[in-house]
């Protein structure tokens, strides 16, 4: 577990900086395409001149393609790096709810609650979130788990959560950060709390 939390946190930390570099490289692209596209050459009669725009276009035009090919690979990347991350901390909650499972016999009514997150049990949350993860693409999900993510959503806000807009998105990443699952000490003591030293 310990690995999979370094990974995932790390993971995050390549998608925030694959991130900056698509921001610079699309502000840099709409520089120089504005760039090629406002040169007005009828103002200019000298052949020299026009020759000389002319070229600096090109090169301009040649630029905004290296850009944009770049600007593709980026997005694919963060796309890529985005699915990676999503499911490790799918694999962190399906671990953590298996915890309570084998520990209570399949029964999370045994478990005790753990710690307060936003007016929902941390058990509830681990429950239901792993519910959630697993099953995102259905978009059918048990009241349980819409109950969890409504009252999520209107307490943290539907820019971090936006479960009643968009069901069939995998949360396990923002449910990790909200349980501040970024190192494995808070996740060892978020578990004891929930399953005994003995566990």
């Amino acid at each position: 577990m310990s690995e999979l939390i370094k990974l995932a946190t790390h993971e995050e930390l390549q998608l925030e900086q694959l991130e900056n570099n698509l921001k610079k490289a699309v502000e840099l692209y709409e520089i120089l395409y504005l760039q090629f596209y406002n040169y007005d050459l009828s103002e200019f009669t000298d052949e020299l001149v026009l020759q000389n725009l002319y070229q600096k276009s090109m090169k301009a035009q040649s630029h905004c393609d290296e850009l944009k090919l770049k600007a593709d690979k980026l997005r694919v990347s963060i796309h890529n790096k985005q699915t990676s991350i999503r499911a490790l901390c799918q694999a962190i909650l399906q671990i953590a709810r298996q915890g309570i499972s084998i520990s209570y016999k399949r029964s999370k009514d045994k478990c005790p609650p753990g710690r307060n997150v936003y007016g929902e049990s941390l058990k509830t949350i681990i429950w239901e979130a792993r519910n959630q993860s697993i099953h995102h693409e259905e978009g059918n999900f048990k009241t349980s788990v819409q109950d969890c993510f409504y009252h999520l959503e209107s307490e943290i806000g539907a820019d971090i959560i936006p479960f009643s807009s968009h069901p069939n998105r995998n949360y396990s990443k923002e449910i990790i950060w909200l349980l501040g699952w970024t190192d494995y000490s808070k996740y060892y003591i978020d578990m004891i709390s929930l399953l005994g030293e003995e566990n």
